[in-house]
Formats: structure tokens, sequence, C-alpha cells
């Protein structure tokens, strides 16, 4: 990991921007189908996570590598848990400027 060039968190709209480069994704977890998650962002949009990991989590932030404007290969993920978007997204996140993209919508 470079410390001089932060990961930066990305919204569906950036993720055409980032293509080659690694990125963080907050998503709400909709499906897994062998080595690929369906994830969709605050917006409605859908993102393909191909890895190895199982999501025990309705919400989670994924760090990877974006493929192309719809698909990241996963690296790693932090699961948020089954309440995300209800309450923490607010109180907790939205106080972090590198959040702000998904701050003030639901999932």
């Amino acid at each position: 990991m470079n410390v001089d060039q932060p990961t930066p968190r990305v919204g569906f709209p950036q993720l055409k921007n980032f293509i080659g480069k690694s990125v963080i994704f907050v998503g709400k977890v909709e499906a897994m189908q062998g080595q690929q998650v369906q994830m969709s962002a605050p917006d409605g949009s859908r993102v393909t996570v191909q890895g190895n990991s199982t999501f025990d989590s309705q919400f989670a932030e994924v760090t990877g590598v974006v493929v192309d404007p719809m698909t990241l290969r996963e690296e790693s993920h932090v699961e948020f848990g089954e309440k995300f978007g209800e309450q923490q997204q607010d109180s907790n996140i939205c106080g972090s400027s590198r959040l702000s993209p998904c701050c003030g919508q639901d999932f």
C-alpha cells in the first residue's frame, strides 16, 4: 500500500475514472454466486465484485481494483453489519469527508 497516494473511496459514477486502480467502494450485498458478489450502490446501481471471499453481512466496504466501470476485483473487505444504511451512515460515517459521496442516501 502506498501511503503517499491513499486509496480513494468512490461511488458508482466514479468507477469509470479509476480503471486499473485501487478504490474503496461501500455497498449492499444483493447476491453471491460462485466467486462473484453483486452489490448495490446507494443510487441503486449494481457492481460486481470478483473474489474468493464470503460476505456474512448485508453491508460492506470493498477495497479492490476497478476492472471495468461495473466490476471490482476484491483485495479485501470490511463488513458493516445489517443496519448500516438505516442508522450508522449519518451518525458514524458522514462526519468523515472521505465518505461524502455516499452520505445523505440510504441503500
